[in-house]
């Protein structure tokens, strides 16, 4: 009986060094037969080096580079700050850049996946005249640099990989394979032209952050405080705008919203022109003073 019983223990030590053998072997044959491009596609990525960020598209290219610690974007010769949040997403999406699927390995269908390198061709125009002509990405063409000049990364954003934006295609500059990647990388690399990527924030004020408004203007100046109110009946309180001068009063609440709505994402539409003098604006004169 004893004999029998370590025997059938024997069996099962066996039959359990059988199935740890034939599951490592598994992992191992999956390994080997896995695409070397699967996985992050830029693992040694220093984001912390990066001083050059190069956006190239149809349209022509975007320059956003770093000095003395300040990132500054191009736009038509003049230097402009950069929107920093844009940046610190781009390093955090390309540090984490993945994919997750082998597309293609055919350069062929590099213009249908919108991650073809720009390219040389010619053109003929009326007067029968053959001119040389650049035909750009039809997605956007990444190029990220180091301080010392190297390249950190180059790649290319497609187009979307699912209808649900849930996926972009993209295709390292140095290979003609086409991957998918998870996420709607577009709005990450491909926001526009120049202007897209400039600082262009007034302010970014919650409206629980606000306690008065003051705006002055050439007829006079009135008063918005946010004050605490008792209802006398239930002894409630509540936050309300009132107004403090030059009349004393509640203020309209649609309106109201519609101003801290205003400050909470003020945002410009562009750098005007560089003009020597502020006078030129109208500053000198202002329509209005606005303290919050």
């Amino acid at each position: 009986m004893k004999n029998k019983k370590i025997l059938i223990l024997f069996i099962l030590f066996i039959a359990l060094g059988f199935a740890v053998w034939l599951q490592e072997q598994s992992v191992e044959r999956k390994a080997e037969y896995s695409p070397f491009e699967i996985g992050l596609l830029f693992p040694e990525l220093d984001p912390n080096r990066i001083t050059s960020i190069v956006l190239g598209s149809f349209g022509g290219d975007v320059t956003i580079s770093k000095e003395n610690d300040n990132w500054l974007v191009e736009d038509e010769g003049q230097l402009y700050p950069a929107d920093m949040e844009s940046i610190d997403r781009i390093f955090g999406t390309t540090s984490e850049l993945e994919s997750i699927q082998v597309v293609s390995r055919n350069p062929d269908n590099h213009i249908d996946f919108k991650v073809n390198a720009p390219m040389e061709s010619h053109i003929t125009d009326d007067n029968g005249e053959t001119r040389a002509f650049t035909m750009g990405t039809m997605g956007t063409e990444v190029q990220l640099y180091y301080d010392d000049g190297t390249e950190a990364a180059h790649f290319f954003v497609g187009k979307n990989g699912s209808m649900d934006f849930m996926t972009t295609y993209v295709r390292k500059a140095d290979s003609d394979t086409v991957l998918l990647a998870p996420g709607y990388l577009k709005m990450i690399y491909g926001k526009g032209d120049a202007t897209a990527w400039k600082d262009l924030m007034v302010c970014s004020i919650t409206p629980e952050q606000i306690a008065s408004i003051t705006v002055r203007q050439n007829d006079g100046a009135f008063v918005l405080e946010h004050v605490i109110v008792t209802d006398d009946e239930t002894g409630a309180q509540d936050m309300v705008w009132m107004m403090t001068e030059p009349d004393r009063g509640r203020v309209d609440s649609a309106n109201m919203q519609k101003l801290t709505t205003l400050l909470r994402h003020f945002r410009a539409t562009d750098f005007a022109d560089v003009q020597e003098d502020p006078a030129q604006y109208g500053f000198d004169e202002p329509a209005a003073v606005v303290s919050v």
